[in-house]
C-alpha cells in the first residue's frame, strides 16, 4: 500500500472519507518517502473517532507545505501542525475543530499571505440546508482586534489583500441593549455580556468593523450559522405548549448574543469598502438587521446576491 502511494509522484491532491487511523498511518508513512506534490488534503471525518495524534502526525508528514486543509473535528496537536504553515496556505477549513483556539485562528489569519479562504463554520455553500448542532471555535474580539501595544492601531494582517472567503463566529463584545431572549423570554445569567464602562460596545464593535473593513477582496462573510432543524414536523405541526416551550428553550440557547449588532449605529456604514461581498451569512446572531441596513446594503454591496438570516424563509436573494 505504502509502494502504491509512493508511486504517485503526481499527485497534488488528496480526499479522504471516513478515515480509519491505519489510513492515516499509512499515508503518514508515505509522506516521508514519496508524495512529493501532494500539497491539498481533505480529511472527513464527521464521526470525530481519529485520534488527535493521528491527525497531526500525517500533516506533520508532508515535505511539501501544504497549500489547502480540510478536517473535521481536529484536536489542539492538529492545530499546532496546521500553523506551521501559514506561508503556504490558500485554503483552511477546520469543522467543528474543538482544537482550534482564538489563538491559532488569529495566528493563521495574520500570517498567511497567501490565504484565500478562512472557515470554521460547519454550514458552507450547497451545504447551507443541512442543519447540524453548532460547537464551532469562537474568535475573540480581542483578537480580532489585534492591536499594536505602543500606537493602539490594528497590526496588518497578511492575508488583508488575498482573502476571499471568511466564515468564523467571532464572540466576547458586550451587548447591554439585549433585553429578552431570542423567542422573548427573560435573559439567563450570563448570557448577555455586561459592558464595563459606558459605550464599550460601540467601541469593540468599531474596531472589529475596522478590521474586517480591510479584507477588501472578501466575496462572502460569514459570522453564523444555522444550527435548528427547520424541517423538523414538530414546528410545523402546531407543536403542544410543553413541546412549544423546549423549542424555545434550545432556540435561546442556541442563540448567539455577544455578536456583532450590524446595525448602521453600531458601525455597519465603516464596511462600505467591501466591493466584492456577494453573501452575508447572520444566522443565528442576535443582530439589528432592519429595513434601513437593508437599503443601505443594497446601495453600498452592487455585486450582493444573498443575505442569510437563518431558516428557508429568512434567505433573501437580492439583485
Amino acid at each position: 500500500m505504502i509502494q502504491a502511494l509512493e508511486a504517485c509522484i503526481h499527485l497534488r491532491s488528496l480526499e479522504i472519507q471516513t478515515p480509519r487511523s491505519d489510513s492515516l498511518r499509512l499515508l503518514a508513512a508515505a509522506l516521508k518517502t514519496g508524495l512529493p506534490n501532494l500539497d491539498t488534503i481533505g480529511i472527513i471525518n464527521k464521526l470525530g473517532d481519529i485520534p488527535d495524534e493521528d491527525n497531526a502526525d500525517m500533516l506533520s508528514a508532508g515535505r511539501k507545505g501544504w497549500r489547502s486543509i480540510r478536517i473535521w473535528k481536529a484536536g489542539p496537536l492538529t492545530a499546532d501542525v496546521v500553523i506551521k504553515h501559514c506561508s503556504t496556505l490558500e485554503s483552511l477549513c477546520m469543522q467543528e475543530a474543538a482544537g482550534l483556539t482564538s489563538a491559532h485562528m488569529l495566528q493563521v489569519l495574520s500570517s498567511s499571505p497567501k490565504l484565500e479562504s478562512f472557515i470554521t463554520l460547519v454550514e458552507d455553500g450547497d451545504e447551507y440546508y443541512e442543519y447540524v448542532k453548532n460547537e464551532n471555535t469562537h474568535i475573540a474580539a480581542e483578537d480580532i482586534i489585534d492591536a499594536d501595544l505602543m500606537s493602539s492601531f490594528l497590526k496588518s494582517w497578511a492575508c488583508e489583500s488575498t482573502l476571499k472567503i471568511f466564515r468564523a463566529k467571532i464572540s466576547g463584545i458586550p451587548r447591554a441593549e439585549i433585553t429578552q431572549t431570542f423567542s422573548k423570554r427573560p435573559l439567563k445569567e450570563g448570557m448577555v455580556i455586561q459592558e464595563t464602562y459606558p459605550g464599550q460596545s460601540l467601541d469593540i464593535q468599531g474596531r472589529v468593523y475596522d478590521r474586517l473593513a480591510r479584507l477588501t477582496r472578501l466575496e462572502r462573510l460569514g459570522l453564523g450559522n444555522e444550527d435548528r432543524d427547520l424541517n423538523n414536523d414538530i414546528r410545523h405541526n402546531f407543536p403542544r405548549q410543553e413541546e412549544q416551550e423546549e423549542i424555545d428553550e434550545l432556540d435561546d440557547d442556541y442563540q448567539q448574543y455577544d455578536c456583532l449588532g450590524l446595525s448602521l449605529q453600531s458601525g455597519l456604514w465603516e464596511l462600505k469598502g467591501l466591493k466584492e461581498l456577494k453573501v452575508l451569512s447572520v444566522a443565528r446572531m442576535t443582530t439589528r438587521i432592519g429595513p434601513e441596513e437593508k437599503r443601505w446594503i443594497r446601495l453600498n454591496w452592487l455585486r450582493i446576491e444573498r443575505l442569510e438570516l437563518g431558516g428557508h424563509k429568512d434567505v433573501e436573494y437580492l439583485e
